[in-house]
């Protein structure tokens, strides 16, 4: 059995749901690392695979480092070419396609429904944003040569960070396990095997994915015309923040997502009335991007292929008693008149946490792109104050983005590459979140580095002749990378 499961240390424990599929390996919890004991777990992994596999819902973490002695088994059914074990697939008793003793080729229902499972039908499925469904063995046979263009060229599932960095826990990309398993199906013809073999099918909530939220803040209705292009739009919230909140999980919800492209939500802690003049004075003097957002704190955001945010116990993100919040909306429209009206939904914490979570938009408003230039590359740098451990990434460009790296330099000189996105592609922009977490002492800064294409080479360049700079369009440029970080919460 242990073979089978490919099990490497004496502490591993593996989850398999009621169609013998392997969903969750690795540590219990996060409590006893390799040199790292903590004082209490924060990622209680093995309860949340458990509730999550009960619950007929895709794991979140399905596999984690198991620290202990190494146990010398050699594996029979995992993947050999993984950094990190995979989980996901069928077993003990069913072996993957790529095992050189199996003597059939893939089946739909044994190998390949898994694959599609736990990489492709969160939005190939009935509802989901994708534009068709791999949710049965007709559908996914249906659009075989797509799958076979996608997977040979690395297409799909789209992710965009340069393999040398991470590794990511939201790692989008196929293991080379897999991809041999779904071509090789199609080589042998889609076989759809016995459906006695199938997986249990996830379930995906209509509704809310953080569960039932605590509070619901909702943007005014606005119409969405048929076509044209929609301006920035800002949304403040009437609703004040009604006391001081400790938020552990969050999520933006577009009521017409096939328009929404993307969604910031800033807060504001409400000034005097007096400064009211002043404020327009400075809006009236101001750039954009210093006009339009001067005061405001990054709060969350909404992006294609991003999804809600969770905190594990004992880390919480702060929202102050009588803030203000706003909505930063983005539509496309696609040909149908429709009325959005999103929400930001919370769950908040039981108690206040150990560690406080927060977001901060490293934004360079001073891009200024000559016309007809094939590259051009800006850089700034951004201080870190305090001691952190850097969570996760969020890159945002437009239309003529065409690479951007964030480092970290450490008050000592030394020098670590945070992401490397070398081929921008503004329909993708991903929350890219670090397995381990990087600590980033005080004192230590950020580089960004962005270049961008305004040639006629660039497909999705709207005006190769025109001067770009910072601006809310698609038409408009921004360079930004929106850093989370988390820290000990401050007391006193």
């Amino acid at each position: 059995l242990g073979a089978a499961l490919g099990a490497r240390t004496t502490t591993e424990v593996f989850v398999l749901d009621g169609a013998r599929t392997l969903v969750y390996r690795g540590a219990i919890d996060d409590q006893v690392g390799r040199g790292v004991v903590q004082p209490a777990a924060r990622h209680a992994y093995l309860r949340d695979a458990l509730e999550e596999t009960l619950a007929h819902r895709k794991v979140t973490v399905a596999a984690t480092s198991a620290p202990g002695c190494l146990l010398g088994i050699e594996a029979t059914g995992t993947d050999p070419q993984a950094a990190e074990p995979r989980a996901g697939d069928p077993q003990p008793a069913q072996r993957q396609a790529s095992d050189p003793q199996a003597a059939q080729p893939p089946a739909y229902h044994r190998e390949v429904a898994r694959i599609l499972a736990r990489n492709c039908v969160e939005c190939h499925r009935t509802g989901g944003v994708a534009p068709f469904a791999l949710e049965t063995y007709a559908q996914a046979k249906g659009r075989k040569a797509m799958i076979d263009l996608v997977v040979a060229d690395g297409l799909m599932p789209p992710w965009f960070a340069a393999p040398h960095t991470g590794p990511w826990q939201n790692d989008r990309r196929l293991s080379e396990t897999d991809k041999a398993t779904l071509l090789a199906w199609i080589e042998a013809g889609a076989p759809e095997g016995d459906p006695a073999e199938a997986p249990l099918a996830y379930v995906y909530p209509d509704g809310w994915r953080i569960g039932v939220p605590d509070l619901v803040f909702r943007m005014q209705p606005f119409e969405v015309p048929a076509e044209g292009v929609v301006t920035q739009r800002y949304f403040e919230i009437e609703q004040a923040v009604p006391e001081d909140l400790w938020i552990q999980r969050l999520e933006v919800r577009p009521e017409a997502r096939a328009v929404v492209h993307h969604v910031t939500v800033s807060y504001q802690v409400q000034a005097g009335a007096g400064a009211a003049p002043e404020r327009e004075l400075r809006r009236r003097l101001l750039s954009w991007s210093r006009s339009a957002n001067e005061g405001w704190v990054f709060l969350f955001g909404y992006l294609p292929g991003k999804g809600p945010r969770s905190y594990p116990d004992g880390i919480a993100r702060f929202l102050p008693k009588g803030a203000r919040l706003r909505f930063d909306m983005h539509y496309t429209p696609n040909g149908k008149r429709v009325v959005d009206q999103t929400a930001l939904g919370l769950v908040l914490a039981e108690e206040p946490p150990t560690l406080v979570a927060e977001s901060r938009n490293l934004w360079n408003v001073d891009i200024d792109i000559p016309p007809l230039t094939p590259s051009v590359t800006f850089t700034r740098e951004y201080p870190i104050q305090h001691d952190v451990l850097l969570r996760s990434l969020t890159p945002h460009m437009h239309l003529r983005g065409k690479s951007m790296v964030a480092e970290l330099i450490r008050p000592d000189g030394q020098r670590e590459q945070l992401i490397d996105v070398p081929a921008w592609d503004q329909d993708w922009q991903f929350n890219y979140v670090f397995r381990t977490a990087r600590f980033a002492p005080a004192g230590s800064k950020v580089r960004v580095t962005a270049t961008y294409d305004n040639s006629a080479g660039n497909p999705a360049n709207p005006d190769p002749s025109a001067r770009v700079k910072d601006g809310p369009q698609t038409t408009d440029e921004m360079m930004s990378l929106v850093l989370e970080w988390i820290r000990p919460r401050v007391t006193e």
